[in-house]
C-alpha cells in the first residue's frame, strides 16, 4: 500500500477499470464479493448502490470504532470516544450537526505522538468529518469513509474485519435512485 494516503484513496476510474473486469456481474454480486478484501473499495462501491450519507458516515465511524483500543489511555481517547460517539449519535438522528462540529473541534488540538496512534487518531477524525463537511453529498461520505478505512488499515486493523463491518451497514435491495445520479449510481444502474 502505498504511503501517501491521498494516493491511496481509490478514485473513479480505478473503479470503473475494476468493475468492467466482470461483465456479467450484477451490482449485489459485487457487493457480495468477500474476495474484495480492501476496505477503501467498499465505500466506493456502496456509493454506487445508492446508499445514503448517513450510512456511509455510520459505516465510517464502525470502522473507526476499533482504533479506539489502539490509543493508550490517555485524556485524548476521551475526546476521541466522545467525537466518535456524538457521530453515531448523529447518524441516529439523536443529536444535531453543531454537536458533532463542537465534539470535532475538541479533537483539533490532539497532540499525535507515535505513528500508530496518528493513523488510529486520523481514523477517528476523518469517520467524523463527513457530518461537517460543507459537501453535504453521498460522495463526500464516501471518500471520507475510504479515507477513513485507509488510516485504520495503517494503524493495524484487520481488512477482512473492516469488510465485513462496512457489509453489514448496508442492505441494497432496490435499484438505486434514477434523478440527479452521480458517476457512481449510473454505474450500479450498468450493472443491474
Amino acid at each position: 500500500m502505498s504511503t501517501n494516503w491521498r494516493e491511496s484513496i481509490i478514485q473513479p476510474k480505478e473503479l470503473i477499470q475494476w468493475v468492467h473486469l466482470f461483465p456479467d456481474a450484477t451490482f449485489n454480486d459485487l457487493w457480495e464479493n468477500t474476495d474484495i478484501t480492501d476496505p477503501i473499495w467498499l465505500p466506493h462501491l456502496a456509493q454506487a448502490g445508492g446508499a445514503t450519507r448517513q450510512q456511509l458516515i455510520s459505516a465510517s465511524c464502525s470502522i473507526a470504532r476499533p482504533c479506539l483500543t489502539l490509543i493508550p489511555e490517555i485524556e485524548d481517547q476521551d475526546k476521541l470516544r466522545i467525537a466518535l460517539e456524538t457521530a453515531e449519535a448523529w447518524c441516529r438522528g439523536e443529536v444535531s450537526k453543531n454537536l458533532v462540529r463542537t465534539a470535532r473541534k475538541d479533537i483539533g488540538t490532539i497532540p499525535y505522538g507515535s505513528a500508530d496512534l496518528s493513523y488510529a487518531a486520523k481514523a477517528i477524525c476523518t469517520a467524523t468529518c463527513a457530518i461537517t463537511a460543507k459537501a453535504e453529498h453521498t460522495y463526500s461520505a464516501s471518500f471520507s469513509a475510504a479515507h477513513t478505512a485507509y488510516f485504520a488499515l495503517q494503524a493495524g486493523v484487520d481488512s477482512k474485519l473492516m469488510c465485513a463491518t462496512i457489509r453489514k451497514h448496508f442492505n441494497f435491495v432496490q435499484k438505486p435512485r434514477e434523478k440527479r445520479l452521480t458517476l457512481w449510481q449510473r454505474l450500479a444502474i450498468d450493472l443491474q
